[in-house]
């Protein structure tokens, strides 16, 4: 795969066709949140397989704290990509370089923290957040070998995929995320059932596929190093861009941790309904996953275009790309929408051989998936949010849809209408959200708008 050469990578933010421009950049983006997507899925699928509800049940309870390697890795990834784009734009290249070697050692370095710290006390947060006797073994065998073992393979694979984006390399960037998930989906199987390691099997599969993952960025950046604006040199760590890189992080890793605490809510409040209630959040999650990583492919691939041109004051270049990705977004709405509202039971069941579990997800699917299209969209509105430097506007959106609307959507409509009450919530709550950012989002825009054609 060739390498953009400094000078290439620049015409592709400054003046490529921005059709071009656009697709160049949010293509293989799509296409590795596609990847990842169907390896979240085939961990869904083959768990599935063996039948048991209280395996499906801990895959749900897992979500959440698997997620906080998510959050790490956008604190220093989406962090790092933001202002090293808007870096390039000003021709400020020493910043981008100590910018990116600040991003990954720091992700390093914090990632072990946390799983030190979680270790002594996974099973307590476990049943914290509604794991039974049933589930709970399951449970801890899974995140001792992902999070506990492999938090910095992880995590730094995922910040390093930001960073390489943040550049223009977006092909290079999409291909080491695609190849994780590939090999995720190619070992699934074997150590589930050729090894008959069950549940864990899923979870060494993961550890492994992203340690390679790491390996091919790590590869990538040593290879590529005369072409790049970024650095993992160490003596390019500098503590005076963390303030900006964890203001803009902060907001994406929040959201992250803002979404965990909604889900453990809904988790745990599911639980007082049986496993099965919990195996069909679980199924639902899965199935908004399809969506949302497309839509989160869309939005991190124009990041960088929309972040450069922002400090290179070129507002006509923002509107166009703005428009494509609204168009596309609109698209990806309905399509899925149509799809999934339209063969409920067929894709619950995949992901179940238990009848019973299978009927009841259908259920919560179809109510929970009438959100769908506030939800796609929201993720473009967050990440123009991030692109810009408007960590507060990011900030405060996912704080008002995942903590002022979900989390008492979720309590008081499983109050007066219990699961269906539990489904309902999500879709509301992703709507009423979905009114907010919007308004939020036409205002950055007509801010930008004086502010550049000034």
């Amino acid at each position: 795969m060739r390498t953009l050469s400094k000078a290439e990578k620049l015409i592709l933010f400054e003046s490529a066709p921005i059709h071009k421009a656009v697709l160049r950049l949010v293509v293989p983006t799509i296409l590795s949140q596609l990847v990842t997507m169907i390896y979240s899925f085939a961990d869904a699928f083959f768990v599935g397989r063996l039948g048991d509800e209280n395996q499906i049940a801990a895959l749900s309870l897992v979500f959440p704290l698997y997620m906080m390697t998510t959050l790490l890795g956008n604190l220093f990834g989406i962090g790092g990509n933001s202002v090293i784009s808007r870096a390039l734009g000003e021709a400020d290249y020493t910043k981008a370089r100590r910018t990116s070697a600040f991003s990954v050692y720091s992700c390093v370095g914090v990632a072990l923290v946390f799983s030190l710290c979680l270790y002594p006390a996974l099973n307590e947060v476990l049943y914290f957040i509604g794991a039974s006797a049933n589930t709970v073994g399951y449970a801890y065998d899974y995140l001792y070998v992902v999070l506990i073992l492999g938090a910095v393979p992880t995590t730094l694979q995922l910040t390093l995929s930001h960073l390489v984006r943040a550049e223009g390399a977006s092909r290079q960037a999409g291909f080491g995320i695609m190849l994780g998930g590939i090999l995720n989906i190619v070992l699934d199987p074997v150590f589930m059932f050729a090894f008959n390691l069950g549940f864990k099997g899923a979870a060494i599969a993961t550890l492994i596929s992203n340690c390679v993952s790491l390996a091919y960025f790590i590869v990538i950046l040593f290879k590529t190093r005369s072409e790049s604006f970024l650095s993992c040199d160490v003596r390019n760590y500098s503590l005076h861009v963390g303030g900006e890189v964890i203001a803009n992080g902060a907001a994406a890793a929040i959201t992250i941790l803002f979404g965990s605490t909604s889900n453990i809510v809904m988790t745990k409040t599911a639980s007082a309904y049986g496993d099965i209630a919990v195996a069909s959040f679980g199924i639902l999650q899965k199935y908004m996953t399809m969506a949302i990583f497309v839509a989160i492919g869309i939005g991190q691939g124009i990041a960088p275009l929309l972040g450069y041109n922002y400090t290179a004051q070129n507002y006509r270049r923002i509107r166009q790309a703005t428009r494509i990705v609204v168009g596309a977004d609109a698209i990806l709405a309905a399509v899925f929408f149509i799809a999934v509202e339209s063969f409920t039971v067929f894709f619950t069941s995949l992901l179940t051989s238990d009848a019973d579990t299978a009927y009841a997800a259908a259920e919560f699917v179809k109510i929970g998936y009438l959100g769908i299209g506030g939800t796609i969209f929201m993720n473009f509105f967050i990440s123009a949010y991030q692109a810009y430097g408007s960590w507060k506007s990011s900030l405060l959106m996912n704080f008002v849809r995942q903590i002022v609307i979900y989390i008492p959507n979720i309590l008081i409509m499983s109050r007066l209408w219990g699961v269906v009450g539990l489904a309902a919530a999500y879709s509301v709550s992703e709507l009423v959200a979905f009114v907010i950012a919007l308004i939020i989002f036409l205002r950055l825009m007509k801010r930008i708008r004086k502010e550049l054609t000034a």
